[in-house]
């Protein structure tokens, strides 16, 4: 601790003494330290003092020379010792002379550092590009190149004469890759990278050479690429493709020329996808993609529309929006819709209006295309959707609008003023969307429809079709929740029929009610209701199956001839075995007789096996009975049970009628 403490004192005195040469001093001083790090720190400040550091750096460098043997960490001095002469950047023969020295002796700790140097110093001693070009043709090509281009246009004939003669395609790739990197457009530096990339035997140095054309944004480099795009070598058309991409504008003009003139399917997508990397700056050729919309294969159709997505919204794209709605029309193809969907979602929110007429189609995948890119700016869509929805007359258009307001919590009341729309699709769609998004939240606001409803029954009933949509109303409290069954259980006894209807009807689709609790309130009405009303209310205890047989059971023994009659109308309905044999069992009362009759009549086929048996009743009242009704079914089964029924019967009245209704079967 206390050997860091004093190297950071040392460091201070060497940062912050007022006198410079005091200061030089002090570092050169401790250049003879035993502690490298305090090296490496006093060599940085010597390296500040520019060409008056070079003897003594370079006097220290074999100095530390000296120490590798015995301390390995004097190559981090020498390392240090290098940079500061690629800092000084003086071309000092000596210097020139050291490095060199060190790359040729290939010393891995030091080579890095030296080229790097080299190519610093190079800028002002052109001798210096002749030795790294030498390099390029062993392990450290990489890296000189990258010295060369450091050096810059005075590097450009040097390396263009490895690109052209040298035998090694190492060193060839590692000067094209140099030639890359020097920020010039000449016409030398051109010649050699457009030579090399089309002409020179290895595939890699082509690849290569490509690349660095890429770098190059001039017209003769961007024709150039454009024509290695079909090249037979793959990799050499994916990097022409990779590197015309950087050319911007310079390569949309060219591209759009080359679509002039027809080129195959192939070469289009490919260029397409050159577009799509280029991306905003190729907006000039949004009208040449918008032609070919409608005429182009999946694959191709994909490929522009990636293009155009790419690009962006544009001043042109209008055109671009109005093609793709008329394809959405003609198209099937969901692969192909999506792809369109996503290119109206890049354009929204201008696209917004135009996509709102799908909304009026009668083709799901069409409404879907509309549905996705109005949600995916969902708040403009609303405010747009809210707007139309007043002024638009179609019904599809309505209810697809419907749905996707639903998903604004602040749409709830223009649901609501929907469920008594003039036209039965917005009307059930509007409810829909109230019990899925809105159950827990609706239930005042719908009372307060009600309560208006209540007022207004009388000129209600006047119009039938008024009073259906009201019917949504009231049909909306299915699913909201306790309170919503408490209020449709009141309306079910409401003074008004209609409303009372309404209650019943909900309360019969509803999922919110236990079968007990519609058993009880079907059963309930059932006994204080007549007509009209008193038969629906039969027909949904009968809906309810088997769990209601105890209830009509009940219902049978009233005192009421209508009850009893609506009883036996749900045993027919239900059609089981068991409510057979319960119509006979309630013959015990003969104000059923004719009811009866005809129940069994009506379910005959289940009731047929009871008939057999019951025809022998000890009772003449049932026997009768099930010959009057044996007599009406039109079957040899019936003729039979007659026939044999008629060998048995002792009572004369049973007698006279098995006979006529034999006569009549023509038995």
């Amino acid at each position: 601790m206390r050997q860091y403490f004093l190297i950071f004192s040392l460091l201070l005195s060497l940062t912050y003494c007022d006198d410079k040469q005091k200061t030089l001093d002090n570092a050169i001083a401790n250049l003879r330290t035993r502690n490298y790090l305090l090296r490496v720190n006093s060599i940085k400040v010597i390296g500040g003092f520019g060409l008056k550091a070079l003897p003594i750096l370079y006097k220290q460098f074999f100095y530390e020379k000296a120490l590798i043997p015995q301390y390995i960490e004097a190559y981090l001095v020498q390392q240090e010792i290098i940079r500061q002469f690629r800092r000084i950047g003086h071309a000092d023969d000596r210097v020139v002379d050291l490095l060199k020295n060190i790359v040729k002796e290939d010393d891995d700790f030091l080579v890095k550092e030296a080229i790097l140097a080299l190519g610093e110093l190079g800028k002002k001693a052109p001798r210096i590009i002749f030795f790294l070009i030498k390099v390029l043709d062993d392990r450290w090509g990489e890296l000189a190149a990258q010295s060369l281009a450091k050096i810059g246009e005075k590097a450009i004939r040097p390396l263009g004469k490895v690109v052209r003669f040298s035998d090694t395609p190492e060193a060839r790739c590692a000067a094209v890759n140099a030639l890359g990197d020097i920020d010039s457009i000449k016409h030398p530096m051109l010649r050699y990278l457009m030579d090399a990339s089309r002409h020179d035997p290895n595939e890699l140095v082509r690849v290569a050479a490509v690349h660095a054309l890429g770098k190059k944004k001039h017209t003769l480099a961007t024709y150039i690429l454009l024509r290695l795009i079909q090249d037979e070598a793959q990799a050499v058309g994916l990097a022409a493709c990779a590197s015309l991409a950087k050319h911007g504008k310079l390569a949309v003009s060219q591209i759009m020329d080359t679509f002039d003139k027809n080129p195959p399917e192939q070469l289009r997508i490919k260029l397409y996808g050159i577009l799509t990397v280029i991306g905003k700056e190729a907006a000039p050729a949004i009208a040449t993609l918008n032609s070919r919309l409608s005429s182009s294969s999946q694959k191709e159709f994909q490929a522009i529309i990636e293009a155009l997505i790419s690009i962006g919204y544009h001043k042109k794209s209008q055109q671009t929006i109005k093609r793709l709605i008329f394809v959405v029309y003609e198209q099937k193809n969901s692969q192909t819709l999506s792809l369109i969907t996503s290119a109206l979602q890049s354009y929204a929110p201008q696209s917004l209006p135009h996509v709102l007429p799908l909304l009026k189609s009668k083709r799901p995948q069409v409404v879907k295309v509309a549905v996705q890119v109005l949600e995916s700016h969902f708040v403009d869509a609303i405010q747009l959707l809210q707007d139309q929805i007043t002024k638009q007359k179609n019904p599809v258009f309505i209810a697809n609008a419907l749905k996707i307001l639903a998903q604004d919590e602040n749409s709830l009341p223009i649901l609501i003023e929907h469920l008594q729309h003039e036209n039965l699709l917005v009307c059930y769609t509007a409810k829909n969307m109230i019990i899925q998004h809105f159950s827990k939240s609706a239930f005042e606001l719908l009372m307060k429809r009600i309560e208006n409803l209540t007022n207004h029954i009388k000129a209600l009933k006047s119009n039938q079709d008024k009073l259906q949509k009201s019917k949504v109303i009231v049909d909306t409290f299915v699913d909201l929740g306790e309170k919503a069954k408490i209020a449709l259980m009141n309306l079910a006894v409401h003074e008004s029929p209609s409303l009372r209807h309404m209650a019943v009807d909900a309360i019969a689709q509803s999922n919110s009610f236990f079968v007990e609790e519609k058993i009880a309130i079907f059963q309930a009405a059932i006994q204080v209701r007549r007509g009209t009303e008193q038969f629906v209310i039969t027909n949904h205890l009968a809906n309810l199956g088997e769990p209601a047989m105890e209830a009509i059971l009940e219902l049978l023994t009233s005192k009421e001839l209508s009850v009893r009659e609506c009883a036996i109308i749900a045993l027919t309905k239900m059609r089981t075995p068991r409510a057979a044999w319960n119509l006979i069992w309630c013959l015990d009362n003969k104000q059923n007789t004719s009811f009866v009759i005809k129940a069994l009549c009506a379910m005959h086929d289940v009731a047929m096996p009871i008939l057999k048996k019951a025809i022998s009743h000890e009772e003449p009242h049932v026997r009768f009975v099930c010959v009057v009704v044996l007599s009406k079914i039109e079957s040899q089964e019936s003729i039979g049970v007659l026939r044999k029924h008629s060998d048995v019967e002792t009572h004369p009245m049973i007698r006279y009628v098995l006979e006529k209704a034999l006569q009549q079967k023509g038995d």
